[in-house]
């Protein structure tokens, strides 16, 4: 069973990102989505949490596909490269369309023809982390799948820096966007970015699997959902009695270390805590100016 995953990074086009979303003006979009700050940000959370989880996996057998935008500014595209470059299954799109499906369906098209059996496609945020046994666990679902049917991992780890402090918190929800994957039949277009992740379970079957701890969801400035995140964190606490306790962190590290090679409790807390927009720390480079990168977008 062949498993593909998808990336969108920092994409200009029309997607379910806030941005997109909430600004119609090519112009004021362009510059608030390759801000420096903006841009250090996501390549901070990418480079050393969501590149590690990939380098991480048990089957080596995936590809997965980095969406990002022609007009991007150059200097970003440099590093973008050199952040892949050691990580064969990782491949990036640079596209002008107007929707980020009309990117990748093409491209999904492309990748899957002539295979004769179902295929997996996943989604990836450039800001979380999949469990180390993620493309195994889909490879091994997706022969007893149902027709249209998608997947979910509900329960994780929800990573932030509040209230002055760094926190890595049991999480438990369902049809969450991580690692959220459709199972398609051979020749069957169908990305997991052209559905409401939370509410798509209506229309199709549905395969939930609770036990792994299967995900990092990290929340920081630039998050689109860092306000609904953290209604839930608090949430959270309210609900989980023995956060704090030795007991309790013992168990999340040890969890940490088993399920995501390469990553500690402390290691994490300290990732969140010197993150560029928490530690307030700023890029120290210039590039291409913002007057250059708007002459090129496609008018």
């Amino acid at each position: 069973m062949s498993v593909f995953g998808y990336i969108r990074f920092s994409y200009f086009g029309r997607s379910d990102a806030r941005l997109a979303r909430q600004t119609a003006d090519d112009e004021t979009r362009f510059r608030a989505l390759y801000a420096d700050r903006r841009m250090e940000e996501r390549f901070y959370f990418f480079e050393n949490l969501t590149l590690p989880s990939l380098r991480a996996q048990t089957d080596p057998d995936f590809q997965v596909l980095v969406l990002a935008s022609n007009v991007m500014p150059d200097r970003y595209k440099a590093r973008l490269a050199t952040a892949i470059a050691d990580i064969p299954q990782v491949d990036v799109l640079y596209c002008d369309a107007a929707h980020v499906t009309d990117a990748i369906n093409p491209a999904m098209g492309d990748m899957t023809a002539g295979i004769k059996e179902n295929t997996v496609h996943f989604r990836l945020d450039d800001d979380d982390a999949i469990c180390c046994d993620m493309v195994a666990r889909l490879r091994a679902r997706a022969p007893h799948a149902q027709p249209d049917e998608l997947i979910t991992y509900p329960n994780g780890f929800y990573l932030t820096h509040w209230d002055g402090a760094p926190h890595l918190v049991r999480k438990f929800e369902p049809y969450i966007a991580i690692g959220f994957a459709f199972v398609n039949r051979p020749g069957q277009i169908r990305n997991p970015y052209q559905c409401k992740h939370g509410s798509h379970y209506r229309l199709v079957p549905t395969s939930m699997d609770p036990r792994p701890y299967a995900y990092i969801h990290c929340a920081h400035p630039s998050s689109d959902t860092r306000d609904a995140q953290d209604r839930k964190f608090r949430n959270a606490l309210k609900h989980d009695v023995h956060y704090g306790s030795e007991r309790a962190r013992n168990r999340i590290a040890s969890t940490v270390q088993r399920r995501f090679p390469g990553f500690t409790l402390e290691g994490l807390e300290a990732l969140i805590s010197n993150a560029p927009g928490v530690a307030g720390h700023m890029p120290a480079h210039a590039g291409r100016s913002m007057e250059e990168g708007v002459a090129a977008l496609p008018r």
